[in-house]
């Protein structure tokens, strides 16, 4: 049996997670769900599938990797969605395994359209990047299958390390993405950002929705903002910039936090 761990925020980790679940006949298992309990099973098979935030994993994901009880026989996988470079997501999801006693076997990327609002793709690169998901996951799915391992490959770069970083660094400071606010004048209460935040990280104070410091950076509150009154930093999600997977819905991301 198959067991696909997954956190999304705007859809490119859920369909490629829930793709390779259904290929593997598996069960599909939301992160911040599998925080919150306390048994842990493990089946023969455990893939991660993450976005990349900044070159690097989300925080939730790396907690997880810290705290699930793995099973040692199993075969683990891992599975990253971004915009290009992975940096250095699959290598800190290995060194976190490999501390804890448990091996990363195998380790690949699904390029996906970018939903970070700053370094949005065209039109005509979102549909390029859509129309191979399924190449990659079925690429991914034939390794997953003949338990490829290809961990030796996994290294830690350096490189990597100081770019993501760097990145972190010059977005909030140039663009103050750490900074998210609702306009008040655009927002008519509906309470998704509150029920989509994973982290419940947005709520409601003497009748406005207030953002915490204790944000993911998934940016799910701003594209899923029917009136787009959220922004992130000095940006607000317009028609070029605005992105969520067409294949999920709200009810979709909601059902699954």
């Amino acid at each position: 049996m198959a067991t696909i761990f997954y956190f999304s925020g705007t859809g490119n980790s859920l369909t490629t997670a829930k793709e390779i679940s259904d290929k593997l006949h598996g069960k599909l298992v939301p992160i911040v769900h599998a925080l919150n309990v306390e048994d842990h099973p493990s089946d023969n098979i455990i893939g991660i599938v993450s976005p990349v935030y900044c070159m690097d994993l989300p925080k939730i994901v790396e907690d997880f990797l810290q705290k699930y009880k793995f099973k040692s026989e199993s075969y683990i996988f891992g599975v990253v969605t971004c915009a290009g470079a992975d940096g250095s997501a699959l290598n800190k999801m290995k060194s976190i395994l490999d501390k804890r006693g448990f091996n990363l076997s195998y380790g690949n990327k699904v390029i996906l359209p970018d939903n970070s609002i700053i370094f949005a793709n065209s039109e005509e690169k979102k549909k390029e990047l859509l129309n191979n998901q399924i190449k990659m996951v079925n690429e991914i799915f034939t390794d997953i299958s003949n338990r490829r391992n290809n961990s030796e490959k996994l290294k830690k770069s350096t490189r990597n390390q100081i770019l993501s970083k760097t990145l972190k660094i010059g977005l909030n400071k140039l663009y103050k993405i750490q900074n998210k606010t609702i306009n008040k004048e655009k927002c008519i209460g509906c309470g998704i950002c509150e029920k989509i935040c994973p982290v419940s990280n947005i709520n409601k104070t003497n009748g406005q929705y207030i953002i915490g410091k204790n944000c993911e950076n998934c940016f799910a509150c701003a594209h899923w903002c029917p009136q787009r009154a959220i922004s992130i930093g000095k940006f607000t999600p317009d028609d070029k910039t605005h992105y969520t997977h067409p294949k999920v819905t709200l009810k979709d991301i909601l059902d699954k936090n």
